[in-house]
């Protein structure tokens, strides 16, 4: 299909790959050919995905190291790093965001908001000893590992 056909098939939103269905509002391809598609791609993917993920961990690996030798943010490639980081300040603001937000998702509490609300902050279920921001348990545990360390080492 010449790019001209495409333009007007995609203009009068008409499927852009069988030509006869309507195409999804906003798109350029029917509810039909769509599943087509996304059957097509995940048998390709299951046919060649060693040679697919070889070839992304190469690619990103080549990447890393371009922009680590370049002194440029290892993820953006666009700013240079914070200083004893290989990542801007910006990525890793990202970062602790996305991380934060996973730990929500999966129904935790973060770990900033935890000692706030009076929990332990090692375990994070039981409250903390006043003034302090761990448990009972938790600190026995300290104080034993260190009595043990001492011991093995003393």
């Amino acid at each position: 299909m010449k790019h001209e056909e495409y333009l007007w098939y995609k203009s009068h939103g008409i499927c852009v790959d069988c030509r006869s269905a309507e195409a999804v509002r906003g798109q350029t391809r029917c509810p039909d050919c769509k599943d087509k598609g996304k059957i097509s791609s995940k048998a390709y993917y299951e046919a060649h995905k060693e040679q697919l993920n070889q070839y992304n961990k190469d690619y990103y690996r080549r990447t890393y190291e371009e922009r680590l030798e370049a002194g440029v943010c290892t993820v953006c490639g666009k700013r240079p790093p914070k200083t004893g980081c290989k990542r801007c300040e910006r990525c890793l603001a990202k970062g602790r965001y996305n991380r934060r937000q996973r730990i929500i998702r999966k129904g935790s509490v973060p770990r900033d908001i935890i000692t706030d609300i009076g929990i332990c902050y090692f375990c994070c279920k039981n409250p903390q000893i006043p003034g302090k921001k761990i448990c009972n348990d938790c600190l026995d545990k300290m104080i034993e590992g260190r009595l043990h360390e001492t011991r093995n080492h003393g």
